[in-house]
């Protein structure tokens, strides 16, 4: 079993190393996990889509579509001090004095005296934006 940037899974013949069957087509970004269940009879994929499915091994059917609710955990920042997940799409922007010594997705470490590194683990936006509130409101 394979999972490519196509966004396809295939399965293949280990003795021939030619693809069985069709791909199975679901996902809308590269695929990059795959596992069987303990019974070979599931097969679970994660994609850069944030989705797992949850295919038929037999049938090559995905019956399950799970939408990651986290938060970006692949983000930029632009020299503007925009941060966004997609190129296009601005999520906040980061005051000037925060820039430096920003911990992104792709430092493993920042050496200096003032660090500072964003959570999204409460962030909501889009048409989720009401999610954000969790108390109750007086009238």
């Amino acid at each position: 079993m394979s999972g490519s940037d196509d966004t396809t899974l295939r399965m293949w013949d280990v003795r021939t190393g030619t693809a069985v069957g069709k791909p199975l087509e679901g996902h809308t970004n590269y695929v990059q996990s795959i596992a069987f269940s303990p019974n070979g009879k599931l097969i679970v994929s994660g994609s850069n889509d944030n989705t797992v499915r949850i295919w038929d091994a037999s049938t090559g059917i995905a019956s399950i579509h799970l939408q990651s609710s986290q938060s970006p955990s692949h983000w930029n920042i632009d020299n503007d001090g925009w941060i966004s997940c997609i190129p296009s799409e601005r999520l906040l922007w980061l005051p000037t004095h925060h820039r430096p010594g920003l911990w992104s997705p792709y430092n493993t470490l920042v050496i200096g005296r003032h660090q500072t590194k964003l959570s999204f683990d409460n962030f909501v936006h889009g048409t989720n934006w009401s999610k954000c509130w969790r108390g109750t409101v007086d009238i």
